[in-house]
């Protein structure tokens, strides 16, 4: 019980703090603004992400050359498919781009190890574009058991939810 009651009093502590800076998230990381392939600096980037450099945005834009229609989206982090089934929990992070083509919205990412992967993140830009307004910006739950600060923890293999996930 008083575990449900830290996490309870945690949330009810954060509500009123989270809320101002939630809005502002969702309005520093616009996630259905498309851009051209030629525009990679304009297109959004994580927040999540730290590091998040010209050259690795330009390796994945590379994977699309040879794609036509394509607008860009954003710049995060994915799972390996291939890393996450091998138990390779140090490395299954990778780089990912999400994109629309063809009213579709997929997202591409590349492992060194397992090759590209690509997928249907959306099968209606629309319904993205629409949903884009629901985006959780993160109630910055905190997780009593980990404290990052203290600890060098390998997201997201380390621990549960915690403030630093962009989803929850």
């Amino acid at each position: 019980m008083p575990a449900l009651l830290v996490i309870f009093t945690t949330f009810q502590n954060n509500e009123n703090n989270t809320k101002d800076k939630g809005e502002h998230m969702v309005n520093m990381y616009p996630q259905a603004v498309q851009r051209s392939i030629d525009d990679v600096d304009a297109v959004s980037t994580s927040p999540y992400v730290k590091n998040y450099t010209r050259q690795r945005k330009e390796r994945l834009v590379a994977l699309l050359a040879q794609e036509r229609d394509v607008q860009l989206l954003k710049f995060h982090q994915s799972l390996c498919p291939g890393c996450v089934d091998d138990s390779k929990f140090d490395k299954m992070k990778i780089d990912s781009l999400t994109y629309v083509k063809g009213n579709k919205v997929w997202i591409i990412k590349r492992c060194d190890e397992h090759g590209t992967f690509k997928e249907v993140s959306w099968s209606d830009w629309d319904m993205y574009k629409k949903a884009e307004k629901f985006q959780d910006p993160g109630i910055k739950i905190l997780n009593p058991h980990v404290d990052k600060s203290e600890f060098d923890i390998d997201c997201p293999s380390d621990c549960g939810l915690c403030a630093e996930h962009e989803s929850h």
